[in-house]
C-alpha cells in the first residue's frame, strides 16, 4: 500500500457541546443541494464519491457523517452531517480537485479550497492499489481541537445521490455502537514483591496498587517519595496512609487492616526504590468548578485539564501562574491562551468560543489558588 502526502492541512468542522447545542462549525449551515450544474440539463457526474464517519462522541448525543462529491470538470464539496439527539445539521465545503497520473505511472488525486470558512488548503494524494484514495480526515472543533476518520474514495458511488446519503444518515445516526473508553494499559516503574503473588506496583502517573490473595485484594493509592521514604494515600479511604521504612538497603512496606473481622497484615520489599526518587510526579494541585460538573484541574507538571457537558468537553492545556494571574495555553492550538481574573477574593476562568455557530461561556471559579502560586 503505497500513500504519498504532499501537503495535508485537511479538517471538516464538527464540534461536541452540550445534548442540547450543536448545529455546525461555519458562519451559517448550508442544506446539501444537487452539486454544480453539468453540460446538459441535471447536476454534473460524479466522478469520484468519498464517505466516512465518525462514531467517537455517540456516548455523548453525537454521530458524524461525511460526503465528498468530486464532479466532473473539477468542482466539489464536502458534506458534513451531525447527528445530535435526532436532529441532523448539515454543512459544506466547496473545493477544487484534479486527477492526475505522475512520471512512475501512479495515480495522483488533488484536493484545494479557497472557501474561507475552510480549514485545510491543498492536500494531494496517492491511489491505493485497489484504485481507492484514502484521506486522513481531520475534523477541528471548539477552536482547534480535532478528531480523524478515514475518508475513503472511490470511482463506485456507494449513493446515487445527496437525498440517498441524507437517508442513510437519517436512519443510521445515533445507533452506532458506543466505542469502549480508550484507557491506556499502565506499566509499572517499580514493584515491591510480597510473596505467593502479592505486590505493590507504581506508576509514573503517581498512582500505585496493592494486589493481593490472587486479585481478592485489588486497593489504588496515590504516591510520594522524599529523602527515601515512600508515603502512599489511599484513593477511596484518604485517611489511609501508609509509609515505608528502609534497614540494610531494603526499603519496607506493611500493609495492615482488619478486613471481614480478620486482621491482615501484608510485607512487601524492594531493595532499590531509584526509580521513584527520578520521577516527577503529575500530581492534582488545584480544581476549578463550573456548572453541571464542568471542571477545570491543574496538575504540578504545568498541565491542566478542561472537561465539560459529561466529557464531550475534554481540552488539554499547559498553565502558569505570577503575581495571581493564571495563562493556560491549548496544546492542541497554541494560539488560544486563557488568562484569570480576579475580584473580592475568588479567582475566575472563562471559556468562551463558538461551537455550531453558537457562542459558548464556561465560567470556572476558586477562592484559594495558593497551591498554583508555590
Amino acid at each position: 500500500m503505497k500513500k504519498k502526502f504532499l501537503a495535508c492541512m485537511v479538517a471538516a468542522c464538527a464540534v461536541c457541546a452540550s445534548a442540547a447545542l450543536f448545529a455546525g462549525c461555519g458562519e451559517e449551515e448550508k442544506e446539501p443541494g444537487g452539486g454544480p450544474e453539468g453540460s446538459g440539463d441535471g447536476p454534473a457526474k460524479v466522478e469520484w464519491q468519498f464517505t466516512g464517519e465518525y462514531h467517537g462522541l455517540i456516548g455523548n448525543g453525537f454521530d458524524f457523517f461525511l460526503l465528498g462529491q468530486m464532479y466532473e470538470g473539477g468542482e466539489g464539496e464536502i458534506y458534513l452531517a451531525t447527528w445530535n439527539n435526532g436532529n441532523v445539521a448539515y454543512e459544506v465545503t466547496e473545493l477544487a480537485w484534479e486527477e492526475a497520473t505522475d512520471r512512475d505511472g501512479l495515480t495522483t488525486f488533488s484536493v484545494s479550497t479557497e472557501d474561507p470558512d475552510a480549514t485545510f488548503t491543498e492536500t494531494s494524494l496517492y491511489a491505493e492499489s485497489d484504485g481507492s484514495v484514502e484521506w486522513e480526515y481531520k475534523f477541528e472543533f471548539a477552536g482547534g481541537y480535532s478528531r480523524t476518520v478515514t475518508f475513503t474514495g472511490t470511482k463506485e458511488a456507494e449513493y446515487d445521490s445527496l437525498d440517498a446519503w441524507k437517508t442513510y444518515v437519517t436512519e443510521n445516526g445515533g445507533k452506532a455502537e458506543v466505542p469502549e473508553p480508550d484507557v491506556p494499559e499502565k506499566d509499572a516503574i517499580l514493584t515491591f514483591a510480597g510473596g505467593e503473588g502479592n505486590s505493590i506496583e507504581f506508576y509514573a502517573n503517581g498512582t500505585a496498587k496493592i494486589s493481593a490473595y490472587g486479585g481478592a485484594i485489588g486497593f489504588e493509592y496515590t504516591w510520594t517519595c522524599e529523602d527515601g521514604v515512600i508515603t502512599m494515600t489511599s484513593v477511596s479511604n484518604p485517611s489511609e496512609v501508609i509509609t515505608s521504612t528502609a534497614e540494610g538497603g531494603v526499603t519496607t512496606i506493611v500493609y495492615a487492616a482488619s478486613l471481614g473481622g480478620n486482621n491482615v497484615e501484608l510485607t512487601f520489599t524492594c531493595g532499590d526504590i531509584s526509580a521513584l526518587e527520578d520521577v516527577e510526579v503529575k500530581t492534582e494541585l488545584l480544581a476549578f468548578n463550573g456548572d453541571d460538573g464542568a471542571k477545570i484541574t491543574f496538575y504540578s507538571d504545568g498541565t491542566a485539564a478542561m472537561t465539560a457537558y459529561g466529557g464531550a468537553i475534554n481540552f488539554e492545556y499547559t498553565w502558569t501562574c505570577e503575581d495571581g494571574v493564571i495563562t493556560m495555553t491549548s496544546v492542541s492550538n497554541p494560539s488560544e491562551v486563557i488568562t484569570s481574573t480576579a475580584e473580592g477574593g475568588v479567582t475566575t476562568i472563562v471559556y468562551a468560543a463558538s461551537l455550531g455557530g453558537n457562542e459558548i461561556t464556561l465560567t470556572f471559579t476558586s477562592n484559594d489558588i495558593a497551591a498554583l502560586e508555590q
